[in-house]
């Protein structure tokens, strides 16, 4: 086995390729970590991948600090009066296709014998967008500011939608009397506390800091505010990771806000050196995280019945994105259909609640290899769309 610290060294290297790479050729970063994680995992078997192992083990921890550090960086790259000029197509468009892309795991009914909550579970799981990968591709690609923005919020959204529909479809599953209503009313309750949280705590966090102005480490204590604002949120059965890219998106842009409401004496992200902590944090996460996606690909696992029914899959998730796009935003100004339909990476949120169904003695055959090979498929597509619609 390859020593652990030259290893480590030798993915940052990769990483830092990988972003020249994408500046050069367009072909996504995460793209390519995710084969380098591949290769040096299921591949090469140079890293333990296997069940039980230690990667496996602290999958929960990377996956979490991953989600915070990306939320966070992708609320702070964002002009706040930007997302409300879009935030009502954004919501609408964001229900539409998740909605649609939970009816799409019903075409695994008569394949594995499923039931219908069964079925929608394996839709929810697959249905929506990464933030963690979205916020990284759309990053430097030539389209408008409002496509950049729907597709930013549509991904943030996706990871909560994931999250608790899968959650609630698990205690449908186990518990069979849930109403609708009550499905309705724990998502929309979800979704107001952690904006509700996630703003207070970007103005409450922005008066302490002004108190320690004097001190240093002003970055580091507000990484460790994240922390315990993702934890309180989760606590009270509410989504930390909106929370925490409300509070980047308001903290942001708190220079905007006129000053009669709040004091612009001291706003710690108009230091540009913790901007550059942030984007080096933000390298250094992205860059793990997407080699340990491919590092935990089942890939012994595949075979042609389950490549196809992959890539049938992904094939009608880019179907429903662009009957969205005709439905809600074709007749909108601004918006780019080749991105919004095309870019669509499953990541995160998918690879997450594949534990939990199964932790919760739902047993779905082959679910966890169609994810991944969705993950997969999907992450190909939107780099291979964003190599063609981004040339000069």
């Amino acid at each position: 086995m390859i020593d652990a610290f030259l290893l480590l060294g030798l993915i940052i290297v990769f990483g830092f390729f990988a972003v020249y790479i994408y500046e050069k050729y367009k072909i996504s970063q995460v793209l390519l970590l995710m084969l380098l994680g591949l290769l040096i995992g299921p591949v090469l078997n140079i890293v333990d991948t296997s069940e039980g192992s230690v990667m496996r083990g602290v999958y929960p921890f990377m996956s979490t600090l991953a989600l915070i550090i990306l939320l966070f960086d992708g609320g702070i790259s964002l002009n706040i009066f930007n997302v409300f000029k879009t935030i009502s197509k954004s919501l609408i468009f964001t229900t539409f296709t998740f909605m649609l892309s939970i009816l799409v795991g019903l075409v695994l009914i008569p394949i594995y014998h499923l039931n219908i909550i069964e079925a929608l579970i394996v839709g929810a799981t697959l249905a929506g967008i990464s933030s963690a990968i979205v916020i990284s591709m759309v990053e430097k690609v030539k389209a408008s500011e409002k496509t950049k923005v729907l597709l930013t919020i549509e991904s943030v959204l996706n990871d909560s939608l994931v999250i608790i529909a899968v959650f609630i479809l698990i205690q449908a599953a186990i518990t069979p009397n849930l109403s609708l209503s009550s499905f309705a009313n724990k998502l929309l309750g979800s979704f107001a506390i952690a904006t509700l949280f996630g703003a207070l705590g970007a103005f409450v966090w922005h008066s302490l800091l002004k108190k320690i102005k004097s001190y240093q480490f002003d970055y580091m204590l507000t990484l460790a505010f994240l922390f315990i604002l993702y934890s309180l949120t989760e606590m009270v059965q509410a989504n930390g990771g909106l929370a925490v890219f409300v509070f980047g998106l308001v903290f942001g842009n708190l220079k905007n806000i006129p000053s009669y409401i709040i004091s612009h004496k001291y706003i710690s992200l108009e230091d540009e050196r913790i901007r550059d902590i942030q984007y080096e944090i933000t390298f250094f996460v992205r860059t793990f995280f997407f080699t340990y996606i491919g590092l935990l690909y089942p890939l012994h696992n595949l075979n042609m019945e389950i490549l196809g029914i992959s890539v049938f899959l992904t094939a009608l998730f880019l179907a429903i994105r662009y009957l969205s796009f005709k439905v809600i935003l074709e007749k909108e100004e601004g918006y780019n259909i080749a991105y919004i339909v095309s870019i669509m990476p499953r990541g995160l949120a998918a690879a997450v609640v594949v534990g939990l169904i199964f932790g919760a003695g739902i047993y779905i055959r082959n679910l966890d290899i169609i994810t991944f090979t969705v993950i997969f498929l999907s992450n190909l597509l939107s780099t291979i769309s964003i190599y063609i619609f981004n040339k000069p």
